[in-house]
This record gives structure tokens, C-alpha cells and sequence, in this order.
């Protein structure tokens, strides 16, 4: 049971008091990174927003829980200090009472080390420990054909992101509601992702969003350790990880994909985490996006997706389905494997960007988009006025309006919206797709998350979430300056 959840106005109340009893050297500790900006952040953040979220997590009878607020506070400066270790950290806390005031601790009595795993324990929605595996369990497949170079690895089965596309069009009512990180993210959704949109750090009417996915690679053993004698089963210390393809450094990992939905914040100039997702190594971008964009609208219904902006691993027809569905404009560069020249009939063809290239080897003029019939409308670019002379223009077409062509949404759904491929607008535009890149890198690097040194992925959806939250407050109080 829960002893008490300590209020927003309380810790305000007590960090005030104790600050006026700290000596000059803390004080001017305070004064400077990263001891100011974490002060700031435990100002800004309220975690009276959470209780509802925190108080059916714990039994109505037994021993009662306290600290549980100055926990997730202490989780988070942990997270802001740069620490790897939460061992190192409940100690640093003990020994420097200045870590213990900030996160609201008595700092003669700060949590336990077993109050924080206990902590983390029970925000993960699932009781799966099992850790025990035959030997070949983590069987490295290295695939007989590489990817080429900044390629990602190919291996979707045939049909799989049709079949996502419609389970998720047809389903009612919360996507995948036994997700064991659902707690998690609705923690990150409640402290800091609501309250960003509040300050106007998030255009929620008009959202262009980016996602993606990157490679995190971790530190457990593949090879597990021997429980028996004749070695048949090993005990795996992270057995939800497996093989990936990292296109980066072109090569096989072993870990997980971190992969996350952001915005760019055209106010701040700054990158903001929406949703964020731990998925295995081996799974690929296009077949993450459908289950994480389904989430996302379900944990955010008030942020209004406009546009979204992702490379060419999410160029497939079931993704610009599903767009067209959710009333989303996508700005998704093309893939290699889906571009060349390729005949609308015998002597129309269609170039790399998608434009129709008559007969005579020239760039049709594009001449609109009609939103009835899901149509792009390409004109002779003779009559058009774009090139003075062609050797072709009676036999193609005698009619004064000259050759006209449609590239329809029924035949490709890339022509599904009215935005060009490739046009000044499509690229200014797609200029946010690089906001995700810039928030996985703060996330697994400016805060640690792959240099952590921990197993299962509960822990690392955890210390994910941590970041994340670490981001938004970045963001606040650079607003607030």
C-alpha cells in the first residue's frame, strides 16, 4: 500500500526550507551546471498529474510504500547527473546530501537501493522472468546477402505490413492494452508531453512528426551461462534481445532498436521526444511504425498529425494506406528498390521523382491535383512552354492542349495526397525528418541509455522514458529563459 504521495506544493515547500539552510559552498554548487539546471527541472516538473497513474499500482494492505515520488524524481536526476549505475547513484546520494535535497529526500534518510528496483518492477505491465532458454536460443543468423551501404537489412515477410495496416484501422478501442511499457509511457504522456503542448512547444493542431528507428546495442552475453550439466539450457541475462542489422557502422548487433516518434519545435529550435518504443533488434522500421503511430494517437488524442516525415524503410503501400486513413499527408522519401524507370504505357515513362517523362526525353509539366479522384495531372511540356522545341509534338498528340497524363491514387498510393514528391514544399517539409535522428542521438548518448550497463528490456524502456523526460525539461527551461 501507498503511505503517501507527496504533493507538488510540499516539496516546493521543504527544497525551499532546506536551501536556506545549506552553507555557502552548496549554495554556490547550486549556482552552476549541472547543479542549477537540476534544480530548475525539480522547480518545473509536478508529479501531482501521476498519482492517479501510481496508486493502482500498489495494494490497499501490507507494509505501506513512502518516497515513491522522490524515487522517480531521484531516477530522473540520476538520469540529468549522468549516472550509469543505480548502485553508484543510491550512494551518491548518501553520501552527498545535496542530491538528497534535490530530489526530496530527508538527506538523512533517503530510499534504499530495493525501494528503486521495486520501483521499476512495478511500472513494468507484465510478471514474464523467465531466463532460461535451450543453448542455441540467440543463434546469430547472419543474413547471405548485406545490405548495401546506409541499407537497412530486408527482412519483412511478404504481406506483413498489409495485414498491420488493417488490424489497426479495424481495431476499437485502446491498441495493445497489455503492452507492458503502457505505464511508462502514459507517465512521459501525463508529466511532460501534455504540459509541453500547454507552453506552446508543440504545434498540436497542425503536428509535423518525424520516427524512426536506431540501434541499441547492449552489454549483456549472447552466450548466457550453463545450468545443467550436459549444457542443453543456459540462463540469459537479457532474453528478449536478439540480432539486428546496424546500417550505421554496417554491421550485426545484438540488442534491441529504440525507436521513437518526435517533433521539431520551430520556437525553441529544439527536438522533442512524442513516443518512444524498445522493440527487438531484428524487427524492422516499417513494421514498428504501425503499432507505435496507433499508440501514440491513442496516449495523445489532442496532438493533430499534419504531415509525417520518415525515410525511404517506410516506403511501402500499406504506410501511405494507413496515412490516407488517419487524414496524415506522408513525406516519405523513396526506396531504391521501388524507384527506376518504369512505362505508363509504351511511350511514357516515369523517372526517379516520380514525374512522367514523355517520348521525346522530356519532364512532363505537373498541372495539379485533383482531390476527387486522387489524381496528379502532368501536361505536355512543349505546350506547357517549358522547352522550345520537340521532334515529337505531332505525333503524340494533335490535339492544342497537348499530351496530358494522370498518375492516380488507385495505381500507386504514393499519389494518394496533393503534395509532390520532391517539390520545394514536399522538401521543406521533409527537413523535419531529421529532428528523430537528433533525439535518438541525445537519447542514447547525451543521456547514456546505451552506455548503461544493465539488462532486460523493462530497464532499458525505463531509463529511455528518463531521457525523454530529461529532453522536454531541457526544452522548458531554455522556454522559460
Amino acid at each position: 500500500m501507498l503511505k503517501h504521495l507527496s504533493s507538488h506544493d510540499e516539496f516546493i515547500s521543504s527544497l525551499s526550507d532546506c536551501i536556506k539552510v545549506l552553507p555557502a559552498s552548496d549554495i554556490r554548487r547550486l549556482q552552476f551546471d549541472p547543479f542549477d539546471s537540476a534544480l530548475l527541472k525539480v522547480q518545473l516538473l509536478n508529479f501531482d498529474v501521476i498519482h492517479p497513474i501510481l496508486t493502482p499500482l500498489y495494494s490497499h494492505t501490507g507494509r505501506p510504500a513512502d518516497n515513491q515520488i522522490e524515487i522517480l524524481r531521484s531516477f530522473i536526476l540520476m538520469n540529468h547527473f549522468g549516472f550509469t549505475s543505480v548502485n553508484k547513484w543510491v550512494l551518491a546520494v548518501k553520501a552527498d546530501h545535496l542530491y538528497a535535497i534535490l530530489a526530496g529526500y530527508d538527506p538523512l534518510y533517503p530510499a534504499p537501493l530495493g525501494s528503486y528496483y521495486d520501483f521499476m518492477k512495478r511500472l513494468w505491465h507484465t510478471t514474464d522472468l523467465n531466463k532460461i532458454f535451450p543453448k542455441d536460443h540467440f543463434k546469430k543468423n547472419t543474413p547471405k546477402k548485406l545490405p548495401a551501404n546506409g541499407e537497412k537489412l530486408d527482412n519483412v515477410p511478404s504481406g506483413k505490413t498489409m495485414q498491420l495496416m488493417q488490424h489497426y484501422l479495424d481495431l476499437v478501442g485502446t491498441p495493445d492494452p497489455d503492452r507492458p511499457e503502457l505505464i511508462l509511457q502514459e507517465l512521459f504522456t501525463q508529466l511532460v508531453l501534455l504540459p509541453s503542448i500547454d507552453r506552446e512547444l508543440i504545434d498540436a493542431d497542425q503536428a509535423i512528426i518525424s520516427l524512426d528507428g536506431s540501434s541499441l546495442h547492449i552489454h549483456s552475453d549472447h552466450r548466457g551461462h550453463p545450468v545443467d550439466e550436459q549444457d542443453s539450457m543456459r540462463r540469459y541475462s537479457d532474453p528478449h534481445a536478439d540480432w539486428g542489422w546496424d546500417s550505421h557502422e554496417e554491421k550485426i548487433y545484438f540488442g534491441y532498436s529504440f525507436f521513437s516518434i518526435s517533433a521539431y519545435s520551430s520556437n525553441l529550435s529544439i527536438d522533442l521526444p512524442l513516443f518512444f518504443t524498445i522493440n527487438p533488434a531484428s524487427q524492422h522500421d516499417s513494421v514498428s511504425l504501425f503499432p507505435a503511430l496507433a499508440q501514440f494517437r491513442s496516449l495523445c488524442p489532442s496532438i493533430k498529425i499534419k504531415h509525417l516525415c520518415a525515410d525511404s524503410a517506410f516506403d511501402n503501400k500499406a504506410t501511405f494506406l494507413l496515412c490516407k486513413n488517419w487524414n496524415i499527408t506522408p513525406v516519405i522519401d523513396q526506396n531504391p528498390r521501388n524507384t527506376g524507370k518504369k512505362r505508363i504505357n509504351d511511350d511514357i515513362t516515369i523517372n526517379e521523382q516520380g514525374t512522367p517523362v514523355c517520348q521525346a526525353g522530356y519532364e512532363m509539366t505537373y498541372d495539379g491535383y485533383c482531390p476527387s479522384r486522387n489524381r496528379h495531372k502532368y501536361r505536355c511540356p512543349h505546350k506547357t512552354k517549358k522547352v522550345d522545341h520537340c521532334d515529337c509534338q505531332d505525333q503524340c498528340s494533335k490535339s492544342p492542349y497537348g499530351r496530358t497524363v494522370y498518375r492516380k491514387g488507385s495505381d500507386d498510393p504514393r499519389y494518394l495526397s496533393e503534395l509532390v514528391y520532391k517539390s520545394e514544399k514536399w522538401k521543406a517539409i521533409y527537413k523535419n525528418r531529421t529532428s528523430n535522428e537528433r533525439v535518438n542521438n541525445r537519447v542514447l548518448n547525451n543521456y547514456h541509455v546505451e552506455k548503461m550497463n544493465m539488462h532486460t528490456d523493462a530497464r532499458y524502456t525505463f531509463f529511455t522514458m528518463l531521457a525523454c523526460i530529461n529532453i522536454h525539461l531541457d526544452a522548458w527551461i531554455k522556454a522559460s529563459k
